[in-house]
């Protein structure tokens, strides 16, 4: 019944010639199928020896060929070094910077275009497809090759056998990549975990060399990662990234969970000479970021740059190196300017409730003091050492938030001259009221004195300042301020000195400002001269200490650098006399300085 269509002898006849034809094409694909997947795999082993100068070879364990699917597929894939090849290059002094080691569970590539290509040898792909690919790189420090190489644009070099090579899609699925770098006394090892990647359009013809949409010749890649895992080569720092993603059609950069992270600060002390810093950020953000030049000469250049709570600690060594260098090396625009050797073009850099720490232990008490400014938020604009942007604005502008142990609001803007051969700068700011007592975590330990009570009303500041000098004035109105001196005591921790207690609080301190309600208050007027040995924040705090001190009945107030003319002799001197003091402290310094020197190298 089913055959009943089949009443005339040429259905049959047509029906047995198609299935006849069918068959004849079924069994010879299967046929050029296999005749097809020894010769592709023999020309591509032969391809990659060939073209690697014998050094690396491939091999796979299986390959299924379809012509008429226009499909191939490789199965257990792996690309590896040849050791004997190594070594010869490595005697010869030529050993590549950069030696790799692949391995790949799958390879498929399909819609492959195999007629359009033996015609015109233009080759079509619909889509790559890697899935777990493992990549070991083990970089070495040699010399450049000086032998000639080929610079030929890729098409250039290609076009004698493919005119054209387009790919839909090219997929990495599940990538994970261990970095191993040869190039340093001790060796690191940086691990790139769940990493993928997804490529669309790739175009390769004589359109494309000079298509600046493209990156790799692909209109658009989209990458991420998670679990990135490093250590220093000191092994003092562990670096870690929880996950990263990055659009080129979009130009934007994400990542999430940012950490860097010492050994115990014992340990770290007893290793190295340097300062201990402690980093943990939630997330960062980088918009209309130029992957392009950052891939060609590693130009950071961004409009955006966000990054979205966290914390940095900074922990003074106390075993620290005495520095022999002019600390100017820490100055922002001065770091900017010389440190970076990359370009850099940020427009806006935003924090977003950031918590900073300065730790230092105290040279009396041996205890930790600590300096805290939390929920940090603000921004910085023009980040730049573009000669040709700071000669258009060389104002790089910070205007922060923050809040001073946790409690006081502070308000603080800087500027910074860029491009300036003195480094000049300028800070003003506005601290709001708070309870004195909540800078005794670092008055303590630091300074062995405990702030009994005290209120402060505002602190007002505004300082301009270069490599050299800082000049400014102070306001700092507070009520009932009482202090205790302490001594160290290594039963109790500390214990009041009531002597000396009483000393400061009736001598030195004075308890209100204005002394009474109605008066006018006390302001000081600053100059400091840098020590050359002076960091940049150390110098940025002591211009304001210097101005609180006096009012607070500590020391003598400081007057303005440049004297006014219609001065009487006598305030004249006085000015005099002042400018004089601040020379004859930052020599004081700075020979305090050369004598730590000496006894470091007896």
């Amino acid at each position: 019944m089913a055959l009943n269509f089949l009443k005339h002898r040429w259905q049959k006849t047509l029906l047995i010639s198609v299935a006849s034809l069918l068959l004849i094409i079924g069994i010879g694909a299967l046929f050029i199928n296999k005749i097809a997947e020894p010769i592709l795999s023999n020309k591509l082993k032969e391809g990659i020896l060939k073209g690697t100068d014998s050094l690396y070879s491939i091999n796979f364990s299986d390959a299924d060929v379809s012509i008429l699917q226009g499909r191939v597929k490789l199965y257990d894939v792996s690309l590896n070094a040849d050791k004997t090849v190594l070594d010869q290059l490595k005697k010869q002094g030529k050993l590549p910077e950069r030696v790799y080691a692949l391995k790949v569970k799958s390879l498929d590539i399909s819609g492959l275009t195999f007629v359009k290509f033996y015609l015109h040898k233009e080759l079509g792909v619909g889509e790559i497809t890697v899935k777990d690919p493992s990549v070991v790189l083990s970089r070495y420090a040699n010399k450049k090759d000086a032998s000639p190489k080929d610079d030929r644009p890729l098409y250039d070099k290609i076009k004698k056998d493919i005119q054209s090579l387009h790919v839909d899609k090219i997929k990495l699925v599940n990538g994970n990549y261990t970095i191993h770098n040869y190039t340093q006394a001790k060796p690191t090892k940086s691990v790139l975990n769940r990493v993928n990647v997804e490529a669309s359009n790739l175009l390769i013809d004589s359109t494309t060399r000079n298509d600046t949409t493209r990156v790799l010749f692909c209109k658009d890649i989209d990458l991420s990662l998670r679990n990135y895992f490093a250590r220093s080569a000191t092994g003092l720092y562990t670096y870690k990234v929880r996950s990263a993603r990055l659009s080129i059609r979009k130009s934007q950069l994400d990542i999430a969970g940012i950490d860097l992270i010492p050994v115990a600060y014992p340990t770290f002390f007893a290793k190295s000479k340097g300062d201990r810093f402690t980093l943990h950020l939630d997330s960062v953000k980088l918009a209309n970021f130029d992957y392009q030049s950052y891939r060609d000469d590693k130009s950071l250049l961004a409009g955006k740059l966000t990054l979205y709570k966290g914390y940095f600690e900074v922990m003074s060594n106390y075993n620290g190196q005495v520095q022999a260098t002019n600390r100017i090396v820490t100055f922002p625009h001065w770091a900017l300017q010389n440190q970076i050797k990359d370009a850099i073009n940020i427009d806006t850099l935003v924090i977003k409730n950031l918590d900073v720490a300065y730790k230092e232990r105290g040279g009396t008490s041996l205890k930790m003091g600590v300096v805290k400014f939390d929920n940090t938020s603000g921004r910085i604009l023009n980040i730049t050492n573009n000669k040709k942007l700071i000669s258009q604005n060389n104002n790089c502008a910070a205007s922060l938030t923050t809040y001073f142990m946790g409690k006081g609001r502070l308000n603080i803007n800087f500027n910074f001259r860029l491009g300036d051969p003195l480094f000049g700068y300028n800070f003003k700011g506005h601290l709001a009221p708070l309870d004195m007592a909540v800078a005794n975590p670092a008055t303590i330990p630091l300074s062995m004195v405990r702030i009994v009570q005290g209120r402060v009303k505002s602190l007002d500041f505004a300082i301009t300042g270069n490599k050299d000098i800082s000049t400014g004035k102070v306001n700092f109105l507070y009520n009932n301020l009482k202090v205790d001196v302490l001594r160290k005591d290594d039963e109790k921790g500390y214990t009041k000195r009531s002597i000396l207690s009483f000393l400061a609080g009736s001598l030195v301190i004075k308890e209100n400002n204005p002394d009474n309600p109605g008066e006018t208050p006390r302001e000081a007027k600053v100059i400091l001269k840098r020590p050359w040995n002076y960091p940049f924040f150390k110098t940025v705090w002591l211009s304001v200490l210097n101005g609180i001190k006096p009012i607070a009945g500590a020391g003598d107030t400081k007057e303005d650098l440049k004297l006014n003319k219609n001065l009487s002799e006598k305030d004249r001197k006085k000015k005099e006399k002042e400018l004089k003091r601040a020379e004859e402290k930052k020599k004081e310094e700075e020979e305090k300085q050369r004598e730590k020197l000496k006894e470091k190298k007896s």
